[in-house]
């Protein structure tokens, strides 16, 4: 697999994960993820790769029939020719864009950047409530869907043998970041960095990231991490080190 078909399935294994421990509903076809919470949040419902123009068609039907949002992700390697055409065709509109990027992680320098931050694996329920607390403070519109979400998924977020692994910044004792991590085929994806924007500049969010990848390395010997950023974000990577390698567009899709 080159690096960027494994920054792709790095990126679907973390979309199915929990969902399909959680007896979510989850597709997975010619490369392709559907995943059906059920849950009102685009954070949750994620489509990648459909086979066809007629499954783009129906997967979107599928949500929107029920009035769920969803996340259409466009970029993979695998998808077919006229994929670009045909989302377009039904009115999808990729507003955000997010760059891929990887990094050998025995060329980082583990350098602290914010000595205030202490960071913790969320390893109890008091501390996955933290790490809850701080996403529901930055999204409060979808403050319920995510408490459902990640309190019926945490039997397996806590599980010592989880691949993905959960972590939150503490700035003089306030819970104000998180981070995420998936470990896969070698590949360690660092997803979920959040920082609450009054803490932001302090270098929490590389802090965050960094912390991530030296659990990967430490505690796997995992050598290449990836994860995807924004356009805001993309430059701090790069000064950590990570290049970019392919962009993804997301349709965040509201109920119709």
């Amino acid at each position: 697999m080159t690096l960027s078909e494994k920054l792709d399935a790095n990126i679907m294994g973390k979309f199915v994960y929990l969902p399909k421990l959680m007896r979510m509903e989850v597709i997975e076809q010619s490369g392709g993820v559907v995943v059906d919470t059920n849950i009102p949040c685009d954070m949750f419902n994620i489509v990648c790769c459909p086979k066809s123009a007629l499954d783009v068609k129906s997967v979107c039907d599928r949500f929107w029939s029920r009035n769920l949002p969803f996340a259409f992700w466009v970029g993979f390697d695998n998808e077919y020719s006229d994929f670009q055409n045909d989302i377009e065709k039904i009115g999808l509109n990729c507003d955000e864009t997010e760059s891929g990027m990887a990094v050998s992680i025995d060329e980082l320098d583990f350098e602290i950047f914010c000595e205030k931050l202490e960071i913790e694996l969320v390893s109890n329920a008091e501390l996955l409530q933290d790490f809850i607390t701080v996403y529901k403070n930055l999204i409060p519109n979808d403050a319920n869907a995510i408490e459902k979400f990640y309190k019926e998924a945490a039997p397996f977020i806590l599980d010592p043998n989880s691949r993905l692994k959960l972590f939150v910044g503490f700035y003089e004792g306030m819970p104000v970041a998180t981070g995420a991590l998936f470990l896969q085929d070698n590949i360690a994806g660092v997803w979920d960095v959040t920082t609450l924007p009054k803490f932001r500049r302090k270098g929490i969010g590389t802090d965050m990231t960094l912390y991530a990848l030296k659990y990967a390395k430490d505690s796997r010997n995992y050598g290449i991490g990836v994860l995807t950023a924004s356009s805001d974000g993309e430059s701090i990577y790069q000064k950590i080190g990570f290049r970019k390698i392919k962009e993804f567009r997301i349709a965040n899709v509201s109920v119709k």
